[in-house]
């Protein structure tokens, strides 16, 4: 069972402006080798590991997209509109990074013992960085086998791990209903557990006169 991000959303990548397309098809989508998940993708394990930049400026970004415009071949510059536009999806791609990265990190940290590390799927931007844009934390949402009460604990703590983020998805959701029905199905067997103790040991008194 997996928990996630928000369904994916990538910011639009088309532009009307003839010379920014260009760029783009250059720069490339490029998206890691996915498999089907609980809501989201998961990246390969021959991932390319995104660099680790700080917020990059407008102007910043825009210079970036064009010196890569230039050293590709493409030697007329951006126009002002179109390092404009540029700049703005760099900084969408770097926001979504950002939350998608933060999402993830909460439902590992309180998944704890039965949560895996963050897999995210990336995309390449103009500026030729690759942007998280979603992720999952791949859960163990197996009972403990013969142990009611360590089965509830364990479910509680996958509920609290798949609602974490402010903002769950509905993938999210779904690993937290799973939970809610596996502690209730321990609960059930924890109360049958007792009362045949409880009756056992009733039995096992003898009464003298």
């Amino acid at each position: 069972m997996q928990v996630g991000a928000q369904a994916t959303r990538p910011p639009p990548l088309a532009t009307p402006i003839e010379r920014q397309q260009n760029v783009q098809r250059r720069s490339g989508l490029e998206l890691d080798q996915a498999q089907n998940v609980i809501g989201q993708a998961t990246a390969g394990p021959d991932a390319e590991q995104p660099r680790k930049l700080s917020p990059p400026t407008e102007v910043e970004t825009a210079n970036a997209v064009e010196n890569r415009a230039v050293k590709s071949g493409n030697e007329q510059p951006l126009s002002d509109s179109e390092r404009l536009v540029l700049a703005k999806e760099i900084e969408s791609l770097s926001r979504r990074d950002k939350e998608v990265r933060t999402h993830e990190q909460i439902h590992a940290s309180l998944a704890g013992a039965y949560g895996g590390p963050p897999q995210f799927q990336f995309q390449k931007g103009p500026d030729g960085v690759l942007y998280a844009i979603s992720g999952h934390v791949a859960i163990d949402a197996s009972p403990v086998q013969g142990d009611p009460k360590a089965t509830i604990d364990k479910a509680q703590t996958i509920k609290r791990a798949a609602l974490g983020p402010s903002d769950p998805s509905s993938a999210d959701r779904v690993v937290a209903a799973k939970a809610s029905a596996m502690q209730a199905k321990a609960s059930n067997e924890l109360s049958k557990l007792v009362a045949l103790e409880n009756q056992t040991g009733a039995n096992g008194f003898s009464s003298i006169a």
